[in-house]
């Protein structure tokens, strides 16, 4: 087939996926080629300050020759943040560019003085999405003018408008405008409002059983410091197809215990609501305990089949709640949420930002989820046994770890059984050192690991001064290790203590170590059929980590290779003598100590942090 014959729904799809220079190649290729690729060239622009707006419309001087007019090709237009457009400038872009297709307004863009005035948002009907992002403005009657903008618009499929949670204006819709925005904007499938809601009167209620489905909705977002959730309802009846759920409120006013009864009874009511969910985010700011759970208690009787739970439990600003209060909430939150949903589940996501919140016990909480693919927690994590997880999540693939204690189960570490576990991403935690060692050779897919502000405890031979950790099992596509100490687990607060590391992995690809038992020592340095790299670094005073140079990492790499007899020579002289003053001076001195040795296999992209 010659290239002018490909089909136009074929070449059409390529261009987003070029450079810009190979577009331009493409489109001399043929006619056929020409107009998709030249279009694509022109199709996006960004527009980041006031001087570029200038520049685009200032008229050539003199003998300069006058620049293409490509505007009827542009599609993608995209204001930056803080520009402060006026009116008159927003219409002359409305005039220059009326084909574009998408919209995305930054923060701050647009004036709020004479809004409205001069701009005609008529001139981009053909647009099919808009996202205003809304900062600071403060518009007069914003509720009234975003409207008027949205009913010019009709070919909307998808609509965004976002205010900060804590920003001091926003807007205010009732039922009645929510319903203005769904009669006239009839392809729309996506919404996302930060807006309040006032409350729903007993009419709306009345009316809320009577209304016409919105059909086509498929993802539904709003963050509002309403509390009253019999808008739930609303949404349960007007978007009866949508697959992902956005709810965030962000309010220190409880609702009253009748109301709270009340509204459960209420939502009981709908008729199969939410069947078709399979995504919901939750965020919860300032919020009273039962604020937090009102929303789970309304679904869970529900059964809906959710497959994507992401829940956020922030402190934004002092409150009265004391800690009584919210104690036990970080639990309840995961046993509504993994035991709830166990069945469908297959990625769950929990942010709990409370400084006292009770360490959750993982083990106990975590049935037998047999779907979880991906599991994200960030909250407090009493200490648990990395390998009873993974044996009750036998299809997780994706686990990130915050603030959490990670031991292994020794006895089932002979265990030939392999887990599917493909990317660890561990935080300001705790760990041993065997978790690394167990993860190698039982994770066979494991290919991304990241360490970051974490301590990891193991112990030193004797002999060789080695803490010997070895990833020789793993293929890592991304290797990134942060500000992470390795310490002897008997002298955790000693000065006597690891703080020399060395990583390293082979130079070229290789297919990973296939053993069928772990290995417990290290295997020597510098085989001479491998060629392998070598990260040195050490722990300063400060716990940050410093990169050897070459000669500093030769130095203390023969003295490793020599360690009983170098560390008894050592240890004879007067600074080691005197147990008095002794302290930590500098990785000379510490050499006696021992180091850590993580023996990786290939390593696509190793980022060791280090100053």
């Amino acid at each position: 087939m010659l290239l002018s014959e490909f089909p136009q729904e074929l070449i059409s799809n390529i261009p987003p996926f070029l450079a810009l220079k190979d577009k331009g190649s493409c489109s001399l290729v043929c006619k056929t080629w020409r107009i998709p690729f030249q279009e694509s060239m022109h199709s996006d622009l960004i527009i980041c300050n006031k001087y570029q707006l200038h520049e685009m419309f200032e008229i050539p001087k003199g003998n300069e020759t006058p620049k293409q007019d490509t505007s009827h090709l542009l599609r993608f237009l995209t204001l930056r943040q803080n520009m402060d457009l006026s009116d008159e400038q927003l219409y002359t872009l409305q005039y220059k560019f009326q084909n574009i297709k998408y919209l995305h307004v930054g923060a701050d863009s647009l004036s709020s003085v004479n809004f409205g005035i001069t701009a005609d948002w008529y001139l981009w009907r053909l647009l099919r999405e808009l996202s205003i992002n809304l900062g600071d403005e403060r518009i007069p009657d914003a509720e009234n003018a975003y409207l008027e903008i949205i009913l010019r618009l009709p070919l909307l499929t998808y609509l965004k408008i976002v205010r900060g949670p804590l920003d001091p204006t926003r807007l205010t819709f009732t039922l009645n405008d929510l319903e203005t925005i769904h009669t006239h904007l009839l392809h729309l499938n996506r919404l996302e409002l930060s807006s309040d809601l006032l409350p729903l009167s007993e009419t709306d209620l009345t009316r809320i059983t009577k209304i016409s489905p919105a059909n086509k909705m498929t993802l539904f977002g709003i963050n509002t410091k309403s509390t009253d959730h019999r808008w739930l309802c609303y949404f349960a009846r007007k978007y009866p197809n949508i697959r992902t759920l956005n709810f965030s409120t962000s309010n220190c006013e409880p609702e009253l215990e009748r109301q709270r009864d009340s509204i459960i009874t209420l939502f009981k009511h709908v008729s199969h609501p939410f069947q078709h969910l399979k995504t919901v985010n939750i965020g919860n700011y300032n919020c009273p305990r039962k604020e937090y759970l009102l929303f789970w208690d309304m679904i869970a009787p529900c059964q809906i089949p959710l497959k994507n739970i992401s829940l956020i439990a922030r402190k934004l600003s002092n409150t009265s709640y004391s800690s009584e209060e919210l104690e036990g909430l970080s639990i309840d939150i995961m046993k509504l949420c993994l035991q709830q949903f166990s069945n469908t589940l297959e990625s769950v996501s929990i942010e709990y930002d409370y400084n006292d919140a009770i360490p959750i016990d993982l083990n106990e909480i975590v049935g037998t989820t047999c779907n979880l693919v991906h599991l994200k927690l960030d909250t407090a994590l009493v200490s648990f046994k990395l390998d009873l997880l993974l044996d009750k999540t036998p299809c997780l693939k994706s686990l990130g770890l915050k603030k959490a204690h990670v031991e292994i189960d020794s006895i089932t570490f002979s265990n030939p059984k392999r887990h599917a576990l493909q990317s660890l991403k561990i935080f300001r935690s705790q760990i041993v050192s065997d978790v690394l060692r167990y993860l190698s050779f039982h994770c066979r897919e494991l290919n991304v690991l990241d360490l970051v502000n974490t301590k990891v405890f193991g112990s030193i031979s004797s002999t060789t001064g080695c803490n010997f950790i070895d990833m020789t099992y793993t293929r890592f596509k991304s290797l990134l290790i942060r500000n992470t100490e390795f310490i002897i687990k008997e002298n955790e607060v000693c000065n006597e203590n690891i703080d020399i590391t060395v990583i390293t992995h082979p130079v070229n690809d290789m297919p990973p170590k296939d053993d069928n038992e772990p290995s417990n020592s290290p295997v020597s340095i510098g085989l001479p059929h491998i060629k392998a790299r070598y990260h040195w670094f050490y722990r300063e005073r400060s716990c940050t980590m410093k990169a050897f140079s070459k000669s500093q990492g030769s130095r203390v790499g023969k003295f490793f290779a020599e360690f009983e007899r170098k560390k008894e020579n050592a240890l004879k002289t007067n600074f080691y003598l005197d147990q008095v003053n002794k302290k930590k001076v500098n990785w000379k001195r510490n050499c006696v100590y021992g180091y850590t040795k993580i023996k990786c296999g290939y390593v696509a992209d190793c980022h060791i942090e280090a100053k």
